[in-house]
């Protein structure tokens, strides 16, 4: 006999999965995509093959396109979320089942 008795709970639904993913990995890349702009466009970045200098064209251009990249994937992670909210709301949230007594 168990020690655990069964809470009548099956496995995480896939939608739920989903749903967390989506939702912090475009908070994830807003963040970060937001941090590099910021960075590049400030000239707040170090060139790395040169410890004396501090703003590199170059790297605050990779800086700029990197934040981006990091933005627009962030929004298509929204944008996907949206989409799914809409279109397949009981697979991203399943109704709760009846237990019967």
């Amino acid at each position: 006999m168990s020690t655990f008795p069964h809470s009548g709970r099956g496995p995480t639904p896939w939608g739920l999965v989903v749903v967390v993913l989506l939702v912090i990995g475009g908070m994830a890349f807003l963040i970060i995509g937001s941090w590099r702009l910021s960075d590049g466009l400030n000239g707040m970045v170090i060139d790395h093959t040169n410890p004396f200098v501090h703003f590199s064209e170059t790297t605050a251009a990779q800086e700029v396109t990197d934040g981006i990249i990091y933005l627009v994937l962030g929004a298509m992670c929204f944008t996907v979320f949206t989409v799914l909210f809409f279109i397949r709301r009981k697979f991203l949230f399943p109704p709760e089942k009846q237990q019967h007594r």
